[in-house]
């Protein structure tokens, strides 16, 4: 028989599903969209008060940190560009309307991972197409330290 996953309330982020040694949520407040997933490494006890305070901290300060997080980003995305057909994005401006922010990971020390996908053109017909690939930028303390391309 099927055991029913245990299931917290917490606000603003709403209500977060225990699974495999994390709390998640596919509809988290904002800054992620209705496709994302929101990510919180914790035991079944729950996430603790500092990490919540991580995730609101950020979810407060995204629209400000996303010129910054764009710049970043910026570099990554031009060198795949062309080998995986991206969309075309001439400055980290263009980088929201190119990627989508589609999971925010909060690690038990309290840092992130945001994960944003790429889109591409599908040959032959040139239709957009959402793309297997990640750049995957890593906050600690509220700085970014890292940016990792997956796929």
């Amino acid at each position: 028989m099927f055991k029913k996953k245990p299931t917290i309330e917490i606000p603003p982020i709403g209500e977060l599903t225990f699974a495999a040694g994390h709390w998640q949520t596919k509809t988290p407040p904002p800054p992620l969209d209705s496709g994302g997933l929101l990510t919180i490494e914790a035991p079944e006890d729950g996430p603790t008060h500092a990490q919540v305070d991580a995730f609101n901290a950020l979810a407060a300060s995204y629209g400000d940190r996303l010129p910054a997080i764009s710049a970043k980003l910026f570099p990554e995305y031009q060198s795949a560009q062309a080998a995986y057909e991206l969309l075309p994005a001439t400055s980290p401006a263009a980088i929201p309307g190119v990627t989508r922010l589609v999971a925010i990971v909060i690690h038990k020390d309290c840092s992130a991972t945001l994960s944003y996908g790429l889109y591409a053109y599908h040959p032959p017909s040139r239709a957009v197409d959402f793309l297997d690939h990640q750049l995957n930028l890593i906050l600690r303390e509220g700085q970014i330290v890292d940016l990792l391309f997956e796929g």
